[in-house]
């Protein structure tokens, strides 16, 4: 896929990291990670691959690696004017450090809950955010739909109603998809709809890597149903 590996390297000294998924009946999810050679991740790793954040627009971030690295990636990104994606996984909590340096917060609504000191509605969890410096803020469900929140809106997306078979990885698809586009100059709102369409196809099979739709095709199914997203 032209995918770059610069950067990844093995240490034969710890077990890759895993995520073991459980899937219920209705296609719903838990997930328990092990962390593995994720947590010997140091700031020094981020400090020495430093070049690959050049001429990078935006730089997307799990918070599976310790909290010193997702700083040290900050910092870096900033500096290569780089704007944050931030997707909070296995997280109890975000510092405001971090928080005032993101552009887009992507997270569940368990996440969303969570983070937001269990604020009791979106209005005020979005609030949280926006005041603890967090420019947009985009809650993912795949059945009940996703929210899009800043300064000057709260937008909601309706769901696409495909037969979801299994949901595992379909906010990861989301992610990927669009900060993709993003990249490629896509407006922000239009970016999230196209990454409902590929979220959506991606529970059409049984595991993640099986529902991952190729851009041609995606664009393809988009042109019929809805062109006006493609437009940058």
């Amino acid at each position: 896929e032209g995918i770059e590996v610069n950067g990844i390297e093995k240490d034969s000294s710890y077990e890759t990291g895993r995520a073991y998924i459980y899937l219920k009946r209705d296609g719903e999810s838990t997930i328990s990670i092990f962390p593995g050679a994720n947590n010997k991740l140091s700031p020094e790793d981020i400090e020495k691959n430093q070049n690959l954040f050049k001429n990078c627009s935006y730089c997307l971030i799990s918070t599976e690696i310790p909290e010193p690295c997702i700083k040290k990636v900050i910092e870096i990104a900033k500096i290569n004017n780089s704007k944050i994606i931030l997707k909070p996984s296995s997280r109890k909590e975000v510092s405001n450090e971090i928080l005032k340096e993101v552009e887009i917060l992507v997270l569940n609504k368990t996440e969303f809950k969570l983070l937001s000191k269990n604020k009791k509605n979106i209005d005020e969890g979005g609030q949280y955010f926006l005041k603890n410096g967090v420019k947009n803020i985009i809650i993912t469900s795949i059945k009940d739909g996703y929210t899009f929140i800043n300064e000057e809106k709260i937008k909601k997306f309706s769901p696409i109603n495909f037969p979801s078979l299994d949901i595992t990885g379909s906010s990861d698809i989301f992610i990927a998809t669009l900060a993709s586009y993003l990249t490629k100059n896509f407006k922000l709102e239009n970016s999230i709809e196209i990454a409902i369409y590929a979220a959506a196809f991606s529970t059409l099979h049984q595991g993640p890597s099986n529902g991952l739709m190729d851009r041609t095709s995606l664009e393809a199914y988009i042109e019929k149903v809805n062109p006006d997203l493609l437009k940058i």
